[in-house]
């Protein structure tokens, strides 16, 4: 395992790389399929000579940089933000930032690029025009930020279920896991709370607009994108 997590370090590492850009989606690309595959946490991915606290939560860096920033694309990185631990930031004509830990936001770096990638392809071959396709992840994302939160519920309950099996240091795991859970879930609102602090505005979130069609219709294909780099069917 610690082989593995030292692979996606790298990976990680690579991913930021400006000087290759396709080495870079590449490399993010192979890091997200093997945190899904080996169910790594992001504890996990923090260099022993950091520890394993997070710091304090503080803006990080851009999510993805674009002076046209869509409402698809900040309602994804809410999701994904939602779900680990951290908050998002609109910095109009330059692009969404993320607030939180380094290793939470380059999660969520990672996963946006590959889903981002995913819904381009889809509504280049299922729109025709601008707003049609606007429309179109708009749904899109409605259903895949439900999806991340059933599956951070789904991982939460499995690691619930192997933590009654286990015993460290002559604690019980269940009381582990939940110290280290609520652990998160105040770290979350301190990350929510320095956010605010910076913030001046609340995104309210993108409504599906004039093409109900096309949005109804990114609401069911969004259940085909891979989350993980693994095709999921639900």
């Amino acid at each position: 395992m610690n082989n593995i997590v030292e692979k996606i370090k790298k990976l990680l590492r690579l991913s930021e790389d400006p000087t290759n850009e396709h080495v870079a989606q590449a490399a993010a690309q192979k890091a997200q399929e093997l945190i899904a595959e080996h169910n790594i946490q992001g504890e996990m991915l923090v260099d022993k000579e950091e520890g394993t606290k997070r710091e304090d939560p503080d803006w990080q860096g851009f999510v993805f940089v674009n002076k046209r920033i869509q409402p698809w694309s900040v309602n994804l990185c809410v999701a994904l933000a939602r779900n680990n631990y951290g908050r998002v930031g609109i910095y109009t004509g330059r692009g969404v930032k993320f607030c939180g830990s380094k290793v939470d936001f380059d999660v969520v770096k990672t996963m946006y690029t590959w889903i981002a990638k995913q819904l381009h392809d889809l509504a280049t071959h299922n729109c025709y025009g601008r707003v049609e396709a606007t429309n179109y992840k708009l749904g899109a994302v409605s259903t895949i930020g439900k999806r991340l939160d059933q599956a951070k519920k789904d991982a939460e309950a499995k690691m619930e279920v192997e933590a009654l099996m286990d015993e460290v240091d002559g604690k019980s795991g269940l009381v582990l896991y939940r110290d280290a859970i609520i652990a998160l879930d105040d770290y979350k609102k301190k990350a929510d709370d320095r956010a605010s602090k910076d913030l001046s505005g609340t995104w309210r979130g993108g409504q599906g607009g004039v093409d109900r069609s096309a949005y109804s219709r990114g609401v069911v294909d969004g259940k085909s994108v891979s989350l993980t780099g693994h095709q999921i069917g639900g």
